[in-house]
């Protein structure tokens, strides 16, 4: 995952370094799921506040119609959050989406392999269609014109010579 580097001013505007320009939070998060890394840095002290500002995207994600997190869910982080299991559970679910991931990723993977299959059988099916059909057509001509794949009946031959 390539890092992209971002400043945010006093006024809250962010910067993309590598753009020039100033940017909003639907670009960090069109840039994440373009497969990239933000590293968010306050330009009056340099530090790094990339944590602040993907909680910043959720929470404005969560503001709209079917957000991620249940009432239950959050009630439960907040619960959890400082005791000494959290470094556990940051795992767990570090990992649970990582497993999440991967399942998603094989998912799509099959489903495109089943698609090329498809397009295989189809493929072929046309293919023995047509040969099929071919023979059919061949038969078809012998008995109209004598000729398979004569392109004109054989009285217009006669008539030609």
């Amino acid at each position: 995952m390539s890092e992209r580097i971002i400043k945010k001013y006093p006024n809250r505007r962010l910067y993309d370094t590598q753009t020039s320009s100033y940017i909003t939070l639907v670009d960090v998060k069109q840039y994440i799921l373009n497969g990239e890394q933000p590293k968010v840095l306050d330009v009056r002290d340099e530090s790094d506040i990339t944590h602040e500002i993907l909680l910043q995207l959720i929470l404005e994600q969560e503001n709209l119609p079917n957000g991620f997190f249940s009432n239950e869910m959050l009630t439960q982080m907040i619960r959890h959050h400082g005791q000494a299991m959290q470094g556990m559970m940051q795992q767990y679910l570090a990992q649970a989406f990582q497993f999440f991931d991967q399942a998603q990723e094989r998912f799509q993977s099959d489903w495109q392999k089943a698609a090329q299959g498809i397009e295989g059988v189809k493929e072929n099916w046309m293919t023995n269609w047509v040969k099929a059909n071919q023979s059919l057509w061949q038969k078809a001509q012998s008995q109209w014109w004598g000729t398979p794949f004569s392109s004109t009946p054989p009285e217009a031959d006669k008539k030609e010579k």
